[in-house]
């Protein structure tokens, strides 16, 4: 029984330690430097992509899809934070040096998204702290849920790229954003995210929302304004959302941009 006990106990505190012993963490990927600053590890990121935004003291590694090696065994990083577009060969070589990986997926669904956060903050250590924003943005995430199922259902088309037209399948933690507001995604049903504008206007929906595109999104909202059978033309509702808080969600931005979302599709009633 005592054997047993001793056991538990180190295998405890060696997944405890681990965290602890983390202090030098590259990030392949912005949202993931996001995570990590939100966890309160940003002061032990030695190396990050060139798109992430903060201090000049970090070294950049290249980009989302291809990064430096060399430069990466060189910060002799604990853990390499890797995301679903990172090159897999360079993964491939990394894991062979011996260095650290793990690989954040893009989640499908909301709580997948809160679940991979809760990993990486029992990663790096902040396991607990991870777990306490979960809970918060879980409770926020309820309230305005249950608000949302008092109005009626919206019909809503996202779209998320241009030439080709792309949107959002059930297959995203945007078609949450879109059903816990109070809507349908009308393309949920859709083999893969290309779309035609035949099908938007087939089902004609009361809400387009366009993620930002620079000014791509503002040519794409023209172009909507000429389908005028679309209950959404008619009553002007075509908004433009920012690619910062749809694509690089996160469980403490999530009940927020969950909230525009239901402006969007209940201006008269949320406010």
């Amino acid at each position: 029984m005592l054997r047993n006990i001793i056991i538990c106990f180190c295998l405890f505190a060696a997944c405890c330690s681990f965290g602890s012993q983390v202090n030098r963490i590259v990030s392949l990927g912005p949202t993931v430097t996001t995570e990590l600053n939100i966890l309160g590890v940003g002061n032990k990121i030695v190396g990050n992509t060139i798109y992430s935004k903060d201090s000049k003291n970090i070294a950049k590694i290249g980009n989302i899809t291809e990064a430096n090696v060399e430069k990466i065994v060189s910060l002799k990083p604990d853990i390499v934070f890797a995301t679903d577009l990172s090159n897999p060969t360079q993964l491939a070589l990394l894991k062979k040096l011996g260095i650290k990986i793990f690989t954040m997926h893009n989640p499908h669904t909301y709580q997948a998204m809160c679940e991979e956060f809760v990993k990486i903050g029992e990663l790096v250590g902040r396991k607990s702290r991870a777990e306490s924003i979960v809970e918060k943005s879980n409770r926020e995430v309820n309230v305005l849920r249950a608000e949302s199922s008092k109005y009626p259902k919206q019909k809503v088309f996202f779209e998320i790229g241009a030439n080709p037209l792309f949107t959002i399948t059930k297959d995203s933690y945007i078609n949450d954003f879109i059903k816990f507001a109070g809507g349908i995604n009308v393309a949920s049903d859709a083999s893969a995210g290309i779309y035609s504008r035949e099908n938007v206007v087939a089902n004609a929906p009361d809400v387009i929302i366009i993620m930002s595109m620079g000014i791509v999104g503002k040519q794409e909202k023209m172009i909507w304004a000429k389908f005028d059978t679309i209950p959404a033309v008619k009553n002007n509702r075509i908004f433009i959302m920012s690619a910062d808080k749809l694509a690089s969600s996160n469980p403490l931005s999530f009940p927020g941009t969950l909230k525009e979302i239901m402006t969007k599709l209940h201006p008269d009633k949320v406010k």
